[in-house]
């Protein structure tokens, strides 16, 4: 009888846990630059069984929502905004370092271009 007790009660406390939180969660201060232009977003992320989703805004103080991945380490990202009055997303893809920073690539689809990045989380 006791040791359904115990278990039992082991069940009760092991669904009060908190999940802990994912690497990805905070806001990031991303630094970077494509074709001689600064990409320079403050993002908010949040991950939760691989999905990204959150909110990245500009220097102009647009906000936009943001969605992506989180694979085998891989940070992916995106988000839509305005280019010389056109519609582009801002795709992201890095690792995270031992020191808890992002680096890698960011890519712009609707011009074939690319660069990099490196993010700070606060």
């Amino acid at each position: 009888m006791m040791k359904v007790i115990c278990f039992a009660a082991g069940m009760v406390l092991a669904g009060s846990v908190p999940a802990l939180a994912s690497p990805v969660d905070g806001t990031w201060h991303v630094t970077g630059v494509v074709s001689d232009n600064p990409v320079d977003p403050t993002c908010v992320l949040a991950e939760a069984e691989g999905k990204i989703s959150g909110t990245c805004t500009g220097t102009d103080g647009v906000k936009v929502k943001a969605t992506g991945t989180l694979t085998d380490g891989v940070v992916k990202f995106e988000y839509g905004t305005t280019y010389q009055g056109g519609a582009i997303t801002i795709q992201f893809s890095g690792k995270m370092a031992k020191d808890g920073t992002l680096a890698g690539s960011i890519y712009v689809p609707e011009y074939s271009v690319g660069g990099d990045f490196t993010a700070k989380k606060d």
